[in-house]
């Protein structure tokens, strides 16, 4: 009786390794493990010919790979497969590197002769949609563990983009078309892939904030500035600044003002915004609740 359930439970764990094994098979190539090392293609991509014969192929080593186990897993051969495009003529244009499809879109570097990069976006057929004008096109911040925001637009479809304009390294932001969102006038900008509809932008050494479809949120007049989705609540987003004199305060998504510029500097405890001051020389913590802004405490430090 014992070797009969010795031998079921073998049986058992048998079936269960193929079944993790065929449902890993069935994985579309965007759940794949992304990095500076290796790129993999979705299987989104359009129809060219060149690019569905390199898919097809991706798709088949891929598959290949996924039946090791993960200690003896190469998935670097896929992205030795996707590398055999770059330098190749895809509509008519020649690029240094292709990077990988997401969602329709890949982007491309050209190397001119001075060696200097130009990026931009072309098609599932290989058509140019975003000229390779730009010398860096990313997000900030990181989407996974896996992955940095580089050539892949935002949720919202934009893309933090940089420029030389009369000889002047400069930011702005663009859609998938290649389309101009927020106009190429600021050295510095903060463009976080899950922010959504606006961006933090830097002019004459100050920052500001501005939404995409040009208006105003936060003048440039802070010596800094950042962006916050509340931990315990993300349909909370608030913008922290800092003023030229050190103080903290805190702007709304409307741009108004609810906690005045009268802090030291500020951090977030149990879904509460705690800022530091000081009174007749001793330290305050005040406490204010995102959820409405209200002023909760305002105590001497313990």
């Amino acid at each position: 009786m014992k070797k009969i359930m010795i031998f079921l439970i073998c049986i058992c764990q048998i079936i269960i390794v193929q079944a993790q094994e065929w449902m890993a098979m069935q994985r579309p190539l965007t759940e794949a493990k992304k990095s500076e090392e290796f790129i993999l293609i979705p299987n989104t991509v359009a129809s060219s010919p060149e690019f569905l014969g390199l898919v097809q192929e991706m798709n088949n080593t891929y598959s290949t790979e996924l039946r090791k186990s993960p200690s003896e897993r190469n998935l670097s051969v896929v992205d030795r497969i996707w590398q055999r495009i770059v330098g190749k003529s895809i509509g008519g244009m020649s690029f240094s590197k292709v990077f990988a499809f997401d969602n329709g879109r890949a982007m491309v570097r050209r190397t001119d002769a001075s060696k200097k990069n130009y990026f931009g976006f072309v098609d599932g057929q290989g058509n140019v949609v975003v000229s390779l004008e730009y010398t860096s096109l990313r997000n900030d911040g990181r989407e996974s563990v896996y992955s940095k925001i580089s050539g892949r637009f935002s949720k919202q479809g934009y893309i933090k983009a940089q420029k030389s304009v009369n000889g002047k390294s400069l930011y702005g932001i663009i859609d998938r078309n290649g389309n101009v969102v927020i106009d190429f006038a600021y050295t510095k900008m903060k463009y976080e892939h899950n922010q959504g509809d606006f961006a933090l932008v830097c002019k004459n050494n100050l920052w500001g904030a501005i939404k995409m479809n040009g208006t105003s949120l936060a003048e440039c007049k802070y010596k800094d500035i950042w962006f916050y989705t509340l931990s315990t609540d993300n349909n909370i987003r608030y913008i922290a600044c800092e003023m030229p004199d050190g103080k903290y305060g805190i702007i709304n998504m409307e741009g108004k003002t609810v906690v005045p510029f009268q802090y030291l500097g500020l951090s977030e405890e149990k879904g509460m915004i705690v800022l530091g001051h000081w009174v007749n020389g001793i330290k305050y913590y005040a406490t204010y609740n995102p959820k409405t802004w209200a002023l909760v405490s305002d105590e001497p430090a313990k």
